[in-house]
């Protein structure tokens, strides 16, 4: 936010697109529908839920807005930062919510809603297939681990080298939670999301991303090495 108060004004002056990045991720391609004037006030990559769901967002973490919107978004962020205590309540209020946009009409996505959030590999399948750029780096890889290839019932609750204190730095929407609420998301919807959880447990590149990565290589598509 510090480095868009001191830009601000150059913005307003050029009329000039502004990008918007949080977390970390890979682009394995250019992205230039994105600053485009034409994709909207404020512009991203893909949907994360169908039209009627009331929590349907743009992905959040790359995203572009007009030099007015921008001003929009400086303007919500001064009146709202105060209510914003921890980072759950930031992602909800600064990420998630577009309210501050001048109208709905003035927010899109390249992508539509592909089934599940785009972080998810059944979307993210879809997603790369159709020429989407981006991966998220926590979900590029997932962890090595023979307790999550355990059938339920028969398999700990938790996998013994789970560990709530890298749970929580992994994962930083789930700071504000408790050691035993993070056992618990983990055991709820963690294990499924392909959350990372252990220092001792090796990570490794997903076999359907390295496929799919390496298939753009000898297509002739500009991509990452593997």
């Amino acid at each position: 936010m510090a480095a868009l108060y001191k830009i601000l004004p150059d913005i307003e002056r050029t009329n000039a697109r502004v990008m918007l990045m949080n977390d970390s991720f890979l682009l394995h391609r250019n992205v230039p529908e994105l600053l485009d004037d034409k994709c909207g006030g404020v512009c991203g990559l893909a949907w994360t839920a169908p039209p009627n769901d009331p929590e349907r967002h743009i992905q959040s973490y790359l995203r572009s807005v007009s030099a007015c919107e921008a001003h929009n978004y400086m303007a919500f962020y001064e009146k709202s930062r105060g209510s914003v205590h921890n980072v759950n309540e930031l992602i909800q209020h600064f990420e998630m919510n577009l309210d501050w946009a001048s109208s709905t009409g003035s927010v899109s996505a390249e992508y539509e809603y592909a089934g599940a959030h785009p972080d998810a590999d059944e979307a993210q399948k879809v997603l790369i297939s159709r020429g989407y750029p981006a991966i998220k780096l926590k979900k590029f890889f997932e962890t090595s681990d023979p307790w999550l290839s355990q059938e339920e019932g028969i398999r700990p609750r938790l996998p013994p080298s789970f560990s709530a204190v890298v749970y929580r730095k992994m994962n930083h929407d789930l700071n504000h939670l408790s050691e035993v609420d993070l056992e618990n998301h983990f055991a709820e919807w963690g294990k499924d999301e392909g959350r990372i959880y252990s220092a001792t447990r090796k990570l490794v590149m997903k076999r359907w991303m390295e496929e799919e990565l390496r298939k753009m290589g000898e297509a002739g598509e500009s991509t990452m090495g593997i």
